[in-house]
């Protein structure tokens, strides 16, 4: 505590005889010119809070005359957020007789607050009563400010080390005191704080790389020279990790080594996409089609640039990697490429779609290739298109029979039985050749889901959930590309299988595709109404197939209705036939995409909320055209959805027993 000054020793020499008054006047006038002299507000206050003298600081500070200020208390001028803490500071002072010291805001003249250091002493008499406070206030705004940016970018610091998973250390030389920041504890799974030995420090390292790590450290703290490796770690909970690791010598003013600094860098995830990235690469390079990624420049000049080709570019173009790569996908066009259809994929890649073409393209020595081409653009995380993906595959044999069936069939009408057989020859030989590319596809779709699943079984447990999810990824992205190969080879078969006409109960036949669903999803409560007596003439497998996938879509697309609804009925139209519907209270849809809605391929929903291949309602439209009927649909998002079907003009006449051939 300091102790409180003494007025009474104020009035008295050196040898304690009391002063003259123009002795105490003139000690007084030294002290109003040294305040004056100095470059803080000081000022003197009775016990009762009336101020009794300001130095000229406290005028130009604050703009008030003296004549406005003494004999009031100066606690007005206080920022009101600090104003409860001073008081009741100085109620404690007041108290205890202790030094009164606070840092607050202090209105300026022309109103703005700026912080400042008030300190204030208790003067007292002979008899030891506090009489007057002498204080002070320092300008401390531009220290304050600069303490509270420092703190914001040690703040700052420390997030992009944590966001990084970045951490630094210090080796002081000579003693070798190893110093780790707090990020660099959390990534040796460690608490904030811990200070290892240097010995300690290296010991994470595998046995095998310390000698490699003790001989950077040696080269570095000896002979200034830096160093950055990428290493294994085995963290103190025993989680292997990747670091990447610097350092770099710090010298003193003489040019001595006096301290090596660095940082560690957790690249265990980076590492891990890497090997993911490796694999995937591997497996699109076994392919028998044709893959090629671009940069998502426009397709103007000088267009996107070619980054990733595989196997089966080089070998079906004769091109090679260095051929490819930062080269324009235009190398592969030549004097019979169609424009036109150029033309409808740069459309298409314009408005960032998905294209579908087959184009002639031309091999390194000249060679026509016709190639059927998915293009597809490949966005990141936040959404944005980084790349294009095409995959192609050759068709140039399929091209060479369909060119040869249109010449067929423009030959003379006394040969058209001969190319009658002809055709029918070839249609078997592209029938052939349509099962040869399902097998062909199935073959090394096969290949990456065997492996895929020896390499989910192979991965040891602390390989993470990411690389558990890739190979989900690559599985379930196996067994969709398998489904949609079924559904089309099933597409194709409904276009050469004639209909067998006959009287069918569809009620019946609802029912038991109903019962079905249950079965195999009996976990679900649904409620199914099916309208009776619905008899209809139809081919009876393919009116099964319509109803299969009618009702299993609702079904499906109620699963997350928790009291679901599905009815199937019979409406009359607007010509008094009759129409058949399926109605659900399920998901439902945008009807601004209904005309993608029969499509092959096309979907609705993402996978991830509802699976499927976008094949079975363009199935089901196929069944319904051969009937001579029409489908349509009406719905809403998150109203459901309904199903309207027609089968020919006779079903009024449908009669039990009566069949024929279409």
């Amino acid at each position: 505590m300091i102790k409180p000054i003494n007025l009474s020793d104020a009035g008295l020499d050196i040898a304690g005889r009391p002063l003259s008054e123009e002795a105490q006047r003139s000690n007084e006038a030294q002290f109003r010119r040294l305040t004056e002299a100095m470059p803080h507000i000081v000022w003197m206050m009775l016990p009762d809070g009336r101020h009794i003298y300001f130095n000229q600081q406290w005028s130009a500070y604050t703009g008030l005359a003296l004549e406005e200020s003494l004999g009031h208390n100066a606690a007005r001028l206080i920022h009101p957020d600090d104003s409860l803490r001073a008081a009741q500071l100085w109620e404690k002072a007041s108290g205890s007789g202790e030094v009164y010291e606070i840092e607050c805001r202090l209105r300026r003249a022309d109103g703005v607050y700026r912080w400042m250091l008030g300190r204030a002493l208790p003067l007292c008499d002979s008899s030891g009563q506090r009489t007057q406070w002498l204080g002070t206030y320092t300008d401390i705004d531009d220290l304050k400010q600069a303490t509270g940016l420092l703190e914001q970018d040690h703040a700052m610091i420390r997030i992009a080390g944590r966001v990084a998973r970045l951490g630094g250390w210090t080796i002081d030389l000579p003693d070798r005191t190893l110093t780790w920041s707090d990020e660099n504890c959390l990534i040796h799974d460690v608490a904030p704080g811990y200070k290892p030995t240097l010995e300690e420090g290296i010991g994470f390292f595998l046995p095998e790389h310390r000698a490699t790590v003790i001989a950077y450290v040696e080269a570095c703290a000896q002979q200034g020279i830096p160093y950055e490796f990428e290493l294994p770690k085995v963290t103190a909970t025993g989680r292997r990790i990747w670091v990447s690791s610097t350092g770099e010598a710090v010298r003193d003013a003489a040019g001595q080594i006096v301290r090596i600094q660095g940082a560690f860098q957790d690249i265990t995830l980076r590492r891990s996409e890497q090997a993911q990235l490796r694999l995937l690469e591997t497996a699109v390079s076994r392919l028998n089609d044709i893959v090629i990624i671009t940069d998502a420049a426009p397709s103007d000049e000088p267009g996107p640039r070619i980054v990733f080709v595989n196997d089966a570019f080089e070998r079906y173009t004769g091109y090679g990697r260095d051929d490819a790569i930062g080269n324009n996908p235009r190398l592969l066009l030549g004097p019979k490429s169609p424009g036109r259809e150029l033309d409808r994929i740069r459309a298409a890649m314009k408005k960032w779609q998905p294209v579908r073409s087959e184009i002639v393209s031309y091999t390194k020595t000249g060679k026509e290739l016709w190639l059927e081409i998915d293009i597809a653009p490949i966005a990141d995380e936040s959404g944005r298109y980084t790349h294009w993906v095409a995959v192609g595959r050759d068709i140039t044999e399929r091209r060479r029979q369909q060119e040869e069936i249109l010449c067929l069939n423009c030959e003379l009408e006394q040969r058209v039985q001969l190319r009658t057989a002809q055709l029918k020859s070839a249609m078997t030989e592209l029938e052939a050749f349509s099962y040869s590319v399902a097998h062909d596809l199935r073959s090394p779709l096969n290949t990456i889901d065997g492996f895929s699943a020896l390499l989910q079984k192979a991965l040891p447990l602390d390989a993470g959930e990411r690389a558990q999810h890739y190979l989900a990824r690559i599985r379930n992205a196996v067994r969709r590309m398998d489904e949609l190969t079924d559904g089309l080879l099933s597409l194709a078969h409904l276009s050469r299988t004639s209909l067998t006409w006959s009287a069918v109960d569809m009620t019946a036949e609802a029912t038991t595709v109903v019962q079905q669903c249950m079965e195999k999803d009996t976990a679900r409560v649904v409620q199914v109404t099916v309208e009776p007596d619905l008899l209809v003439r139809a081919d009876p497998s393919l009116l099964r197939l319509v109803l299969e996938n009618l009702i299993a879509n609702a079904w499906k697309f109620t699963s997350k209705k928790p009291c679901a609804e599905i009815l199937v009925g019979r409406e009359t139209g607007a010509d008094h036939q009759p129409v058949y519907f399926v109605r659900d209270n399920g998901a439902g849809f945008d009807m601004a995409y209904a005309d993608k809605l029969f499509g092959t391929f096309q979907r609705l929903h993402s996978p991830e909320e509802f699976s499927g291949s976008g094949i079975g309602l363009a199935t089901v439209k196929r069944i319904i055209s051969r009937h001579g009927g029409q489908i349509w649909a009406s719905s809403a998002v998150d109203q459901g959805s309904t199903f309207y079907f027609t089968l020919g003009s006779d079903q009024a006449s449908a009669e039990p027993g009566a069949s024929r051939q279409d």
